[in-house]
């Protein structure tokens, strides 16, 4: 069995060429993340290390009955959401793996702590496709 450890991190990148960096968690320092081969009849775990720090990447607002302008607005972020612990949860698209690491929210992780999944591929005479595309979204 293949032992893989991803470390989740605060990094900034240029979501667009034309656009300043935006703060985002990323894996091993790319965004979206890396991608991971599986060969069919092989199993893989893989330790989810959360390493982020700072606060959320996004600005969490109340707005009532709308703003006079496109986003926020002059809206002020909430204070509760702005202090939340950087938890993370991650789910992987198009792989099968266990019921624990479907994403789940009790399955969140805190800054210095890991989360453990592990994949497993079909081998015998299961049917299985030639290739799967899993993708990770960070809760």
């Amino acid at each position: 069995m293949q032992l893989l450890t991803i470390r989740m991190r605060t990094t900034q990148v240029r979501l667009h060429s034309e656009l300043p960096a935006t703060r985002v968690w990323a894996y091993n320092g790319s965004f979206p993340g890396p991608t991971i081969e599986v060969r069919r009849g092989e199993r893989l775990r893989v330790i989810w290390q959360n390493e982020i720090t700072g606060g959320y990447p996004v600005t969490a607002v109340e707005v009532r009955n709308g703003t006079p302008g496109p986003g926020r607005d002059g809206v002020a972020p909430l204070p509760d959401v702005a202090a939340l612990p950087s938890w993370t949860v991650v789910h992987l698209h198009g792989a099968r793996t266990g019921g624990g690491n479907d994403g789940w929210p009790e399955n969140a992780v805190l800054p210095g702590n890991a989360q453990l999944s592990e994949i497993r591929t079909i081998s015998g005479r299961r049917r299985c496709g030639t290739t799967t595309t899993p993708w990770r979204s960070p809760a």
